[in-house]
């Protein structure tokens, strides 16, 4: 469980569960994550921006937590995530955080100067982004709403990922819940997609192409399904 501004009050986080443990830099966190007793981790980075090693499934997976304020450079943690995605670069990652950015890639909004410099990150270490531009607002307050809480996946196949939600139960952040499913057990059944390059957006067809080609990963083709493997391409 990844969180953003977490409540901290007399050396403790408000709201870790039982059987988990809290992990935290310093006084007044910016970001924490719980994490279940049972789950060996090892901690990559404590600073700002939390980077654990969870080995989960007999597979190592690379857990990012990150805040990135709306006051401060935005650069200055791209290059931080830089480092540690390019140390682990074959291992599966998962990114989750407020990096304070907006797009049309994850939003109904257009595409601010903080959501082309992600943009720019994703597509250099080639991310894909799990948020549906179509969701609830990621934050919600009095002064009004904005989808700017992201998760970003890298190295997993996109046929296990599955149920990504913005919860509109009331919490005790301006943030709202969000989840999602990870699960190694599964069944695809394959929907054609037809694209219009007048309307086309690039992360959505980047999506698609790699859901594509990891459902025939592995496959034999041969002449007498050919045709048929081929009518999905074009």
């Amino acid at each position: 469980m990844c969180l953003n501004e977490p409540y901290y009050y007399q050396g403790t986080i408000s709201g870790c569960p039982k059987g988990y443990n809290q992990i935290a830099f310093n006084h007044d966190p910016r970001t924490a994550i719980f994490i279940r007793n049972s789950f060996d981790c090892i901690r990559l980075s404590l600073s700002c921006e939390i980077a654990l090693s969870i080995n989960w499934n007999n597979t190592e997976h690379i857990i990012i937590c990150v805040y990135c304020p709306p006051s401060e450079n935005l650069d200055n943690s791209i290059v931080k995530l830089e480092a540690i995605c390019t140390r682990h670069s074959n291992k599966r990652i998962i990114i989750l955080g407020d990096f304070n950015a907006k797009s049309s890639d994850w939003s109904p909004r257009s595409t601010d100067a903080r959501g082309r410099s992600v943009l720019e990150f994703i597509n250099k270490m080639d991310f894909v982004i799990e948020n549906s531009s179509d969701s609830l607002a990621t934050y919600s307050c009095e002064k009004g709403e904005s989808w700017i809480d992201l998760i970003l996946s890298k190295n997993i196949d996109r046929n296990l990922v599955n149920n990504w939600q913005v919860h509109s139960d009331i919490t005790a952040s301006d943030h709202r819940l969000i989840t999602y499913t990870l699960c190694e057990n599964f069944s695809h059944v394959y929907k054609r997609t037809i694209w219009k390059i007048e309307n086309m957006k690039l992360i959505d067809f980047k999506l698609e192409i790699s859901k594509l080609v990891e459902s025939y990963r592995g496959k034999s083709i041969n002449c007498e399904n050919l045709d048929e493997t081929l009518s999905y391409f074009l």
